[in-house]
């Protein structure tokens, strides 16, 4: 039975650190499309 509720223990460890790495992710993503227009000014090249 311990080894049930370490391995339940082992499933929700990886199902954060994976949603965690997703919304990095998508943070990190935005960061830098945001970045690139911020980069552009309008009537500049």
């Amino acid at each position: 039975m311990a080894d049930f509720f370490a391995h339940l223990n082992y499933v929700n460890t990886a199902k954060f650190w994976l949603i965690a790495g997703t919304g990095m992710a998508i943070l990190e993503a935005a960061r830098v499309v945001l970045g690139r227009f911020a980069q552009r000014p309008v009537g500049h090249e």
